[in-house]
């Protein structure tokens, strides 16, 4: 139940996220620079971080920040690529989310 209401939770942040993301492009597409006015998704994504902090290793908040910008800013196939050669498909939002949960949630 836990798990469920945390994933809905950042499902909600980072849509909000890629919804503000997307304005900000268009309107500097248009010739409107935002992006000071908008420094505050960084806040967004790093409090996803820290709902992962387990109060042990630091560490794990820069990591899963990675994650969060990797999804978000990169225009690349979202494929992670385990230790084990095996590779996770996470294009879906909710994929990557669950893929938080199940390696950082503790």
């Amino acid at each position: 139940m836990k798990n469920k209401i945390i994933k809905d939770h950042i499902i909600k942040i980072l849509q909000q996220i890629k919804i503000i993301n997307d304005k900000q492009h268009k309107l500097y597409k248009l010739g409107v620079d935002i992006i000071e006015i908008s420094n505050g998704i960084d806040l967004l994504s790093e409090s996803i971080a820290y709902l992962f902090y387990n109060g042990k290793n630091e560490y794990d908040i820069k990591v899963i920040n990675d994650w969060i910008d990797w999804w978000l800013y990169e225009s690349v196939d979202k494929i992670i690529y385990e230790k084990d050669k095996s590779e996770i498909n996470v294009n879906k939002l909710e994929d990557f989310v669950d893929y938080l949960i199940v390696n950082y949630l503790k």
